[in-house]
């Protein structure tokens, strides 16, 4: 299976914290990868260091390689790299003085989009794989903060597609939303494998085992297990694994 991003020996640090160590990862493209293990232990961070959100926090740092399609991030333009790996974060977070449709619609105007049929057509597009069009068309220009929250996490995606990234990721996207709208969040995720590599940050070992098909175990900011999920759960062969898993259930 194609390798789609590979991370060669990253660090990352707050201040003098020192966050992440050593990390060595290769992410297949097109599988939805799970980031899991105890709360501090580094996988917000890591998913950051991805699209190199991590260092606009004061203090943060980073060394190593974060290589995708043979380019390391690290020495291209960040700003390039953001507009290019769609994030999600874990509380939904729609723009709250915009419309639906223009949540969506913003990233194409500022990537130079002013074709108002494209951008109406991909605006579209990306609310119909989120499954959110249905729910929303005949109230586009209604403000997007009168969704519920699981229809704001939905646009929050669709935000994050519509400029056709080949990278999503989320921060525990589900954390802050109800049974249903998270069954209808992870539903979304397995479809979207098809289409994107999808590189999550979770808490939930259950929801790990529902919708990835490998799983990175991160503790004190070290790597201690990347495998595909079924064989991860059912024989962890770590103590620190097992009593995690066991905790968690």
């Amino acid at each position: 299976m194609k390798v789609k991003i590979r991370i060669k020996n990253l660090n990352a640090w707050y201040g003098k914290r020192h966050v992440l160590k050593n990390i060595n990862l290769e992410i297949p493209e097109k599988t939805v990868t799970a980031i899991i293990g105890p709360s501090g232990g580094g996988k917000s961070t890591l998913l950051r260091c991805i699209n190199r959100t991590h260092e606009l926090k004061r203090g943060a740092k980073v060394s190593g390689e974060v290589i995708i399609d043979n380019v390391d991030i690290y020495k291209i333009n960040p700003v390039k790299v953001r507009k290019t790996i769609g994030l999600v974060f874990q509380k939904p977070n729609p723009f709250p003085n915009m419309s639906i449709y223009e949540n969506v619609a913003i990233g194409l105007r500022v990537n130079g989009i002013k074709d108002e049929s494209q951008i109406k057509n991909l605006v579209k597009e990306a609310l119909i794989k989120v499954n959110l069009w249905n729910e929303v068309k005949d109230r586009l220009n209604s403000p997007a903060t009168q969704l519920s929250g699981g229809q704001q996490q939905r646009l929050c995606i669709a935000r994050a597609i519509v400029l056709n990234p080949e990278i999503i990721l989320m921060d525990e996207p589900t954390s802050a939303l109800d049974y249903f709208s998270t069954i209808a969040i992870e539903n979304l995720i397995k479809k979207m494998s098809s289409e994107y590599t999808v590189v999550l940050s979770t808490h939930n070992i259950q929801q790990a085992a529902r919708i990835s098909d490998y799983i990175v175990f991160v503790h004190f900011g070290q790597i201690i297990a990347f495998r595909d999920t079924k064989s991860l759960l059912l024989n962890p062969n770590n103590e620190t694994i097992e009593k995690f898993i066991t905790e968690m259930q």
